[in-house]
């Protein structure tokens, strides 16, 4: 026996309700149900414009009697049309009808996009398919559903949506199927998981390849480079400087603080053990929801007890701080580009 739910019928909310004040003027005069039995308010003139190789020939099809054997079931006076969609997917195909509501900020949640997105097609809906590809590219859903963009974007097979999913999943600290409920599209398509797993090592290989970034930023130099002027990092102010060679902030003479794994290289290098400590810090302690960009942001906050090392040398103050902020502006560049390349690569490939 069906529940109550399966039976029930419902209005769709606005702008598709019966009591829609916009419809004052110019009242509906036909209702399209979901197949979830969501009853949607609507105009046959509006529909047919929007779709005049379906809609329209389907109300110009003569209907029998009410009634009689055959005809539409009728709801306060006007036919109802039995639509094979979802409620979620028919209420987007609606919104890409009529013109005043056909923007991709009309449109907020994903639900029943995918159906939606055939169903434009089908319908022949004029314009509608790039309506909800716009959708898929809105900054709301590619910062907070960047996977499931992702998961819809290789069901309905739009590269360029693939690209900008994946684009936003590496600024996201992880990557996961949110649930429960899992992504709906994981169903509908034989290779979808495979094309998640992919994505999730996408993010792998980019958090692996920040992370050596970090630690790039302390790794051992040559003394050779150094003395030589040969990279502009060495100007910076934890590494050692023969001008001021006695700040507590820079590096001790080479080879007087050389490392035991400094044995068969003689021309290693270091910067200041504060630094090194700041930048392991740093990326050893980033909170799960933390996303890579945002702990290259904190580069430039300097910890307490650095501060109070900062205080014994007045003249490295600002030099420490301007050469952080330069530092900081350096990685986050080199991430970009890394994630650009890696993207370039994963789209090359799909």
């Amino acid at each position: 026996m069906a529940s109550t739910a399966e039976t029930t019928v419902r209005d769709a909310r606005a702008p598709f309700c019966p009591s829609n004040d916009a419809h004052e003027l110019n009242p509906p005069d036909i209702i399209l149900r979901s197949r979830d039995r969501v009853d949607f308010h609507a105009h046959k003139s509006v529909l047919s414009f929007a779709s005049p190789t379906c809609f329209r020939e389907m109300f110009s099809f003569p209907q029998p009697p009410a009634g009689a054997s055959g005809a539409d079931p009728t709801r306060d006076g006007k036919s109802v049309v039995l639509m094979p969609e979802t409620g979620a997917a028919l209420e987007k195909l609606l919104v890409l009808c009529y013109p005043r509501y056909t923007t991709a900020d009309a449109i907020d949640s994903l639900d029943g996009l995918v159906e939606a997105y055939e169903a434009s097609k089908k319908y022949d809906v004029a314009g509608g398919p790039a309506v909800l590809e716009a959708v898929l590219k809105d900054a709301r859903f590619l910062e907070k559903e960047p996977v499931r963009v992702y998961a819809i974007a290789c069901v309905i097979n739009n590269r360029d949506i693939v690209q900008a999913a994946a684009t936003a999943c590496l600024k996201q600290p992880s990557v996961h199927v949110p649930g429960p409920p899992p992504i709906p599209e994981l169903a509908s398509l034989t290779g979808l998981q495979l094309e998640l797993w992919k994505l999730y090592e996408l993010h792998r290989t980019f958090t692996q390849s920040v992370g050596a970034l970090f630690r790039g930023l302390s790794a051992s130099g040559d003394w050779r480079d150094h003395t030589m002027d040969r990279e502009p990092r060495y100007a910076r102010a934890w590494w050692y400087h023969a001008d001021h060679g006695g700040c507590p902030l820079r590096h001790p003479y080479p080879v007087l603080a050389q490392r035991p794994e400094d044995a068969d290289d003689p021309y290693a290098v270091h910067p200041a053990p504060w630094y090194v400590d700041h930048v392991a810090r740093l990326w050893q302690s980033r909170s799960p929801t933390e996303a890579a960009d945002v702990v290259v942001e904190r580069l430039t906050e300097i910890p307490t007890e650095t501060l109070v090392l900062l205080a014994t040398c007045p003249s490295c103050i600002k030099k420490v701080q301007d050469d952080l902020r330069a530092e900081a502006a350096e990685l986050r560049d080199a991430i970009e580009l890394h994630r650009r390349t890696l993207i370039d690569e994963f789209i090359a490939a799909f």
